[in-house]
């Protein structure tokens, strides 16, 4: 599906006067979807034919993202709790299964940690190539520019269509799946490119809260799953490998030959994992009340 369409086809509600986009796919259960940087949830355009079959699937744009509002304004992990939140009360969510890539795999984690806790029933937590532990994100370089003081007075000038393909390129094993002009288009509308400096305030936001980050992973107030591109240069195997010890027998596949976005390289596989793991966890949580 174009972006355009995908766009079209949501809504929106409004964050302290800030325009927050959604969509709503499907019915039955509900998947709530948070996608990563730099780009919106259109990345999870191409797993929603599969799972909207038996899902209802919730797809929204953190602030600064996609199709929702890129004010020029200080980011922060609270501040996209707040906008998750204003989602869930907007699309009525009350109890879900959470899936979560790169930027937003934080958010999971705080939920997991209860800091802040989820605005809904937490059913689950599927996590997707993201620094769960943050030590061993091995940022780009073109974010370390872009984080820095002279990236972020200089940055958005030097940004080209060009540069940020490639680099986007650069994460995936499978490239001929990025949707090139959906992609740019994402970023660089409402002046997109003027705040992504802002938007790598996660890189040190979580590297600072890392012992905390790590301790979630192992606390068990909701099921958690992995589904993981092995290949991915920033956030692949070498993430899962530090944090192992403290994932126990969580559901995991590390899918070879993908890179740092499954679901646009492997759809097929990370749509049927998503199905199969929250079909799991529904039919453990309704032996668990017949008991």
């Amino acid at each position: 599906m174009k972006r355009a369409t995908w766009v079209e086809g949501g809504q929106t509600t409004l964050l302290d006067g800030e325009s927050i986009w959604f969509r709503i796919d499907g019915a039955g259960p509900t998947i709530l979807f948070a996608h990563g940087f730099p780009t919106s949830s259109h990345d999870f355009a191409p797993i929603m034919a599969q799972l909207k079959a038996r899902y209802r699937c919730v797809s929204f744009d953190f602030l600064g993202f996609g199709a929702s509002s890129k004010p020029r304004r200080e980011y922060s992990y609270p501040l996209q709790h707040q906008v998750l939140a204003r989602v869930a009360e907007a699309a009525d969510i009350q109890r879900a299964f959470l899936v979560v890539h790169d930027y937003a795999v934080t958010l999971g984690q705080d939920f997991l940690a209860g800091t802040p806790q989820a605005p809904f029933a937490l059913d689950g937590v599927i996590f997707m190539n993201g620094a769960i532990d943050p030590a061993q994100h091995r940022a780009r370089l073109v974010q370390r520019f872009l984080a820095s003081r002279a990236g972020a007075l200089l940055g958005p000038r030097l940004l080209t269509r060009g540069n940020v393909l490639r680099a986007l390129r650069a994460v995936l094993i499978r490239n001929e799946h990025l949707p090139d002009d959906d992609v740019w288009e994402s970023i660089t509308n409402n002046d997109g490119l003027a705040i992504q400096p802002r938007l790598l305030h996660y890189i040190a936001e979580r590297r600072a809260r890392r012992e905390e980050l790590l301790a979630a992973l192992g606390k068990v107030t909701a099921p958690k799953a992995f589904v993981w591109g092995a290949d991915d240069p920033v956030s692949g195997r070498h993430v899962l490998a530090a944090v192992r010890h403290l994932i126990g027998d969580a559901p995991l596949v590390e899918l070879r030959g993908i890179g740092h976005y499954p679901h646009l390289e492997a759809a097929g596989e990370v749509a049927t994992f998503i199905d199969q793991t929250c079909e799991m966890w529904r039919g453990a949580t309704t032996a668990s009340s017949e008991r």
